[in-house]
């Protein structure tokens, strides 16, 4: 508020003569959103309104202000500056929304094919595809070449994996030897933590989409780890479990926040592990080699089965990828009834 003040007070004395001066009272803020997120240096536009007096005959009129400020978010905003300062009608205060207030991008089904084509270039530049297992998403490699760490551990049943925000300990297994436990062993930040149950077959195998869930968040949630981190103590970990999160409206904005950032790593996992580009050439090398089939029900159900084992995801999140491109004769294959 400080600084806020102070930009106004030379933004008016500049912009006013020697026999036009006025005192600011009764500042508010109306909206906050962020803009840029770079290196720690934060940059928002804040909505502003103050109460104008003149100092002749105090006559006093509200006027409203977009104004843009930088400051540095890692240790709690601080170093704030003023970089811009603008008048507006009330009607083009700078808008806010969940997104915008919590530092998040706006993703939504026009932009999200391309979002997770980008997420999936980013994950994977620099790093050598197996041919052997070319459509796979190559986890261990991200992992090493961002320096994070994956591990299996205890996590309760309802919960498929966490990814860690800040140093802390947990039980942890080495996938080698799965049986045994190493308790109370430190977790740096940005690990992820899988299901042991995972690596025992005592639920399905969603591993690979999983860890495309935490990593969707470590590349696109940083700022808003960070935001979170000022409003709440303990804030420290995201857990990706199998309980639905339904948008309430009497919901507050953290849990409003919580769930779009959830819903964004939920829908660019499966896109990411599986982006477009590659799903379709899967499906061209499949026809070349049984292109004289007859393309019925059958060869379809194959199709599925066999890209499943090529992009190690079960058959019915190969089924959901292909649906959600848009291939409707995915949707007479492994159909289940009454469990």
């Amino acid at each position: 508020m400080s600084v806020i003040s102070q930009g106004l007070n030379d933004y008016i004395k500049a912009n006013s003569s020697d026999d036009d001066r006025y005192k600011i009272n009764d500042i508010i803020i109306h909206t906050f959103a962020w803009n840029s997120f770079d290196f720690g240096l934060l940059t928002v536009t804040i909505g502003v309104s103050a109460k104008l007096t003149t100092t002749i005959d105090s006559t006093s009129s509200i006027h409203y202000y977009n104004m843009t400020v930088q400051g540095q978010i890692l240790k709690g905003l601080f170093d704030l500056s003023l970089i811009n300062i603008e008048e507006v009608p009330e009607s083009l205060l700078q808008k806010e929304t969940i997104l915008s207030l919590f530092g998040m991008e706006n993703i939504t089904s026009d932009n999200i094919e391309k979002k997770a084509e980008e997420l999936y270039s980013q994950l994977c530049s620099d790093i050598h595809i197996n041919k052997e297992h070319k459509y796979w998403l190559p986890v261990i490699d991200i992992k090493e070449k961002y320096g994070m760490k994956l591990w299996p551990a205890d996590l309760p049943d309802n919960c498929f994996g966490q990814l860690y925000l800040l140093p802390s300990a947990a039980t942890i297994y080495d996938p080698a030897n799965i049986y045994k436990p190493y308790p109370d062993k430190p977790i740096p930040r940005g690990a992820i933590l899988l299901n042991r149950r995972y690596y025992i077959n005592e639920i399905d195998p969603d591993d690979i989409i999983t860890t495309a869930h935490e990593l969707s968040h470590w590349s696109c949630h940083q700022l808003y780890f960070l935001i979170m981190m000022l409003l709440e103590d303990g804030f420290d970990a995201m857990s990706c479990t199998t309980d639905p999160i339904i948008l309430d409206d009497k919901m507050t904005s953290k849990e409003k926040a919580y769930f779009y950032a959830e819903w964004q790593a939920n829908e660019l996992s499966i896109r990411v592990a599986m982006p477009k580009h590659l799903v379709e050439k899967a499906i061209v090398d499949y026809e070349k080699d049984h292109g004289n089939i007859l393309h019925d029900g059958f060869y379809y159900q194959n199709m599925i089965y066999k890209l499943s084992w090529d992009f190690n995801v079960s058959k019915e999140i190969m089924k959901k990828r292909f649906r959600q491109l848009g291939y409707d004769y995915a949707d007479g294959t492994f159909l289940t009834v009454d469990d």
